[in-house]
């Protein structure tokens, strides 16, 4: 589930049937036609996890200069990213969480309400 928390979006419906919604802060999601979703997401502040008590296990690794970030959630949700040392996000992967992304450019990860 991914939530452009915004009342400024501009919605697009492109003539191959997809359909690109676009952040007052320049960020965008494109959902083809058979439902597959790309994300270009610009000047990211942060990414955050809306309750830490849904963790089942965290890790984290520096590797050749990056940061990774690894969470698996108590209902089987898995949240992976990485920055680099200035700190900017170069991968962001999700699989069964809520993703919503702030006017600000912030990330909340959390699990999909029931």
């Amino acid at each position: 589930m991914y939530q452009f928390e915004n009342i400024g979006n501009k919605v697009e419906l492109k003539p191959d049937g997809s359909l690109k919604i676009t952040s007052t802060g320049g960020s965008s999601m494109t959902v083809d036609k058979d439902g597959r979703r790309v994300f270009e997401l610009k000047d990211l502040k942060a990414v955050s996890i809306q309750n830490i008590v849904d963790i089942a296990s965290y890790s984290i690794t520096h590797v050749a200069g990056m940061t990774s970030h690894f969470a698996k959630y108590v209902d089987g949700g898995l949240l992976e990213f990485a920055y680099d040392k200035q700190g900017n996000i170069v991968s962001f992967t999700t699989k069964g969480l809520q993703v919503i992304l702030t006017p600000q450019n912030f990330i909340l990860v959390g699990r999909v309400p029931t």
